[in-house]
């Protein structure tokens, strides 16, 4: 069995796109000196890093060239969601790369089933001792490392970067938003883990579209708190999707009402990747009063919650007092062609619900 090696590796796949090199090389060059003393090395340190970072670029793709996808399955999706899953080549890491003054951002694999992009990137540090996380407060870092998928420490995310010699957290504001006229910004759920390659991983999935598409274009834009210049950049995807899927209805032999929430219908829609529920509802003021905030929580068959990194939210209109929760639903929580689900507003849960999806013969 072959040793896997950046040499074997770069014999196979080749070298990176030069521009990529160049934009890396360009934006180590404009980060400012730490003193007077440091510049005579300047250029050499510049040269080092730029090369670390190439290497960093080229032997990860290539190793999720060669090891397969782990996306499907850090993402819980079924085995069928794997024939879409796309893996970029190295050669194509200048489209798919956001370079910034502490990190490049590179997509890793992807997938588009005409409703939903789902995406692993990849955040290599241009310096050494950065992590940069997709989160919205700095109180985050405080949280149990265990977020991060390292579940023997009982550190905090900010104590276990510190002892790996990790001395700067930086925070990334990751944005969506698509071709298609009055779409709209893409809602985006991001969350961070820690890969066996030694680097940050964010997994990204997209609120779905109202309808399908065969292309699309997506554009992920990254914009770095603190550092140098640049701070954000930006990775457009040119998506394909097949039209493998089905409409459905989900069976309720009368309305849902719990909570102050009534639910007379559910729609789906049923694609090799997932299974995307629509929840019109309409709701009492009283559910109201501090905020709209109904969301469905989905079980197992052992009856404990689904956790699901997979996007789901609600909109709603104050003066109809009606809203629509939509997402995609958990595959863990699908027990052949049904669910179960309760009401949850705050922390309040109604009683379970199984309803049967059925397929739409119009």
């Amino acid at each position: 069995m072959k040793q896997l090696t950046e040499e074997n590796l770069q014999s196979v796949y080749g070298d990176p796109p030069h521009e990529l090199e160049e934009r890396i090389h360009d934006t180590l060059t404009g980060l400012p000196e730490r003193s007077a003393s440091s510049r005579p090395g300047r250029r050499r340190w510049t040269l080092a890093m730029t090369a670390a970072v190439i290497s960093a670029l080229v032997l990860s793709v290539a190793v999720a060239v060669t090891v397969g996808s782990g996306l499907v399955l850090r993402m819980g999706l079924p085995e069928s969601a794997d024939s879409l899953v796309v893996t970029p080549a190295p050669e194509k890491a200048e489209e798919i790369s956001a370079v910034t003054d502490m990190v490049v951002f590179t997509v890793d694999e992807y997938l588009f089933d005409g409703i939903s992009l789902i995406a692993d990137i990849r955040a290599t540090p241009t310096q050494d001792g950065v992590w940069v996380l997709p989160y919205f407060s700095e109180t985050l870092f405080d949280q149990w490392v265990g977020n991060l998928g390292i579940v023997d420490s009982r550190m905090t995310i900010r104590e276990y970067a510190a002892s790996i010699g990790i001395d700067r957290l930086r925070i990334v504001q990751i944005t969506g938003d698509t071709t298609l006229p009055e779409s709209g910004p893409l809602n985006l759920n991001r969350y961070a883990y820690l890969d066996s390659d030694g680097l940050i991983h964010f997994l990204l999935s997209s609120s779905p579209l109202h309808e399908t598409q065969e292309t699309l274009d997506v554009s992920l834009h990254f914009k770095v708190q603190g550092g140098g210049m640049p701070r954000e950049d930006t990775i457009t995807l040119h998506l394909t999707a097949d039209d493998r899927h089905e409409k459905l209805t989900a069976h309720l032999e009368e309305p849902i009402e719990a909570l102050g929430v009534t639910i007379d219908r559910i729609e789906a829609t049923r694609t090799p990747v997932a299974t995307y529920l629509r929840i019109p509802f309409a709701y009492a003021a009283e559910t109201a009063r501090e905020g709209v905030r109904v969301m469905p929580a989905f079980l197992k068959s052992d009856g404990k919650m689904a956790d699901s990194k997979l996007w789901f939210g609600t909109t709603y209109d104050v003066n109809s007092q009606t809203g629509v929760m939509e997402g995609i639903l958990p595959p863990e929580a699908i027990q052949g062609d049904s669910f179960t689900f309760q009401i949850q507003i705050r922390r309040d849960f109604s009683d379970p619900f199984t309803v049967i999806m059925v397929r739409d013969e119009n």
